[in-house]
């Protein structure tokens, strides 16, 4: 079973990971780097001192909405949830079937 799925080309399925992880890097950290810069740049004598709390509050959301994204990824093989702890481990194969990243991938 494992020899076939080797065969198996999963290349657009794995492109579509990529984008969800670099989605989520790239959100998370502009997020970060706009919150900073509010908090250091901005004058506080403007009457701006709540904006980057604001900012912080409002990008929550986003931030949990682009992990859940990429965490809630379908196995290429079996088409159930890849990893539910990739946080904790890598996410280096499936939890489910064993299927290692980027198994199929042709790139």
């Amino acid at each position: 079973m494992y020899a076939k799925r080797l065969e198996m080309d999963f290349t657009s399925e794995w492109n579509d990971f990529k984008k969800r992880r670099r989605n989520f890097y790239i959100y998370t950290l502009s997020w970060v780097i706009t919150v900073l810069a509010i908090e250091n740049f901005i004058d506080v004598k403007a009457g701006m001192e709540g904006t980057a709390k604001l900012a912080f509050t409002f990008g929550i959301p986003l931030v949990y909405w682009f992990g859940y994204k990429l965490v809630s990824w379908k196995c290429p093989s079996c088409k159930r949830q890849y990893s539910r702890f990739a946080w904790l481990r890598g996410g280096s194969k499936c939890s489910h079937c064993g299927l290692l990243k980027w198994t199929g991938c042709r790139k």
